[in-house]
């Protein structure tokens, strides 16, 4: 028995008809017409095709008595008129018009497939009882928004691309020696690289020609340090924490004599449980500042009162005792009599001549007093104020104030991000 029969399937019918021409010969027999559906992902966006089942006339098939016979071979065209009876196209109308019948099916013996040993039955990988327990002990969710909320996947947030700022800052180039600046002046070497690589990735290709690195990356360093702007006003308490010898003291009396000697704002200062009883603040007022009192508390309870009654006249600055940050004793007794005092401002000493591990160290040890800024002090012993600047930029506690000099006069001036950056890379 000779077996030729094929199905088809495409988009045109025209093709699939020369591709059965082509394949079966001109006197091919369509057998079965259908449709179908492919491609496509999860059932959808699939397309439509059709379907054809076609037999070469030559195809033997064993039929049974009351089996009809096949069509009659389909004769050729004659070139001339068009489809002529009995050819492929006449057969295919018939077919679909449903006048011609599709041959029998071809009859193939059945061969019993060769019989091997049966495997070994495979152990489940959690058996029913195992499935059981494991399903009873699974938490209940309720059906209500909050379950589903706690159900919600979170969302995946690509993180940066980091620049390679080993491509930016090669050996020898502007940009290096930018960047080894920074890093002498202070600056961790991990702070200077993004500083350098962020101003030749974003700044450099928009500035002219010729333009120098320099002031470009002190441009960039200056929107990274973070400031802290004071607002001096009667009823204002503005106050300084710190470590003794970090300038605590100086800091209050150059703020209350600045805002003596240039506002009409009256300005009292409070000191709590100063050794010398104020005296130190006094003596640094003494000829700056004259008209400014100084009122020593031996006790949060009595400053807090003191406190209260000038808050209505003035402008009050606040001394504090020296404080060590891992003094955790003398760091909770101090916390608890800030809280009563109710400053509306406190800052943090933190000398320029501080090491790294030290200056994080006293940020994190003095979390507790709830400082709100940075007053860099002792600025005049060095010039490497990088260290206090990566200190603020690290720990998003801003800068307030530069101390510079012993003179009380003139000491004390808020904190400017431009003038740190020139001076940490000056141009």
């Amino acid at each position: 028995m000779t077996n030729r029969t094929k199905t088809y399937r495409g988009r045109v019918m025209d093709e699939l008809l020369a591709q059965i021409r082509e394949e079966l010969g001109e006197d091919a027999v369509i057998v079965r017409r259908g449709e179908g559906a492919e491609g496509g992902v999860g059932g959808f966006f699939s397309k439509r095709v059709i379907e054809l089942e076609a037999t070469a006339a030559a195809t033997t098939v064993d039929l049974v008595d009351d089996t009809p016979a096949l069509p009659a071979p389909l004769a050729a065209h004659d070139g001339e008129s068009g489809a002529q009876e009995g050819t492929f196209e006449e057969h295919l109308k018939a077919l679909l018009a449903g006048q011609a019948a599709p041959p029998a099916p071809v009859v193939r013996p059945v061969v019993a497939p060769e019989v091997t040993a049966v495997p070994e039955p495979v152990e489940p990988a959690l058996t029913a009882e195992a499935m059981a327990q494991a399903f009873a002990a699974a938490p209940v969710v309720e059906d209500d928004a909050d379950a589903l909320v706690s159900l919600a996947v979170e969302p995946v947030v690509a993180a940066p691309v980091p620049v390679p700022s080993a491509t930016v800052l090669a050996p020898g180039s502007d940009a290096a020696l930018a960047r080894d600046t920074l890093v002498d002046m202070g600056l961790t070497t991990a702070l200077a690289d993004e500083v350098v690589t962020e101003t030749v990735t974003t700044l450099v290709p928009f500035a002219g020609a010729g333009s120098a690195l320099v002031p470009l990356v002190q441009r960039t360093l200056a929107a990274r340090i973070p400031v802290h702007v004071t607002r001096g006003a009667h009823g204002r308490v503005i106050g300084f924490v710190g470590p003794g010898g970090s300038g605590k003291t100086r800091c209050v009396a150059r703020l209350a004599a600045a805002y003596a000697a240039r506002t009409q704002i009256p300005v009292a200062c409070v000191t709590l449980r100063a050794p010398d009883q104020g005296a130190e603040l006094r003596e640094l007022l003494a000829e700056t500042a004259p008209g400014v009192t100084v009122h020593s508390a031996l006790d949060a309870e009595w400053a807090a009162a003191r406190i209260e009654e000038l808050r209505a006249t003035s402008l009050v600055v606040l001394d504090t005792p020296g404080v060590s940050p891992r003094a955790e004793a003398e760091l909770r007794v101090l916390a608890a009599e800030l809280a009563q005092l109710r400053a509306d401002e406190l800052h943090l000493t933190v000398p320029a001549t501080i090491a790294s591990r030290p200056a994080r160290e006293l940020v994190m040890g003095t979390r507790s007093l709830r400082p709100c800024a940075i007053a860099l002090t002792h600025a005049d012993e060095t010039d490497a104020l990088g260290t206090v600047v990566d200190l603020a930029i690290d720990s998003g506690l801003p800068l307030s104030f530069l101390g510079r000099g012993q003179g009380v006069t003139s000491g004390l001036r808020p904190a400017d991000a431009g003038e740190l950056a020139t001076a940490l890379i000056a141009a």
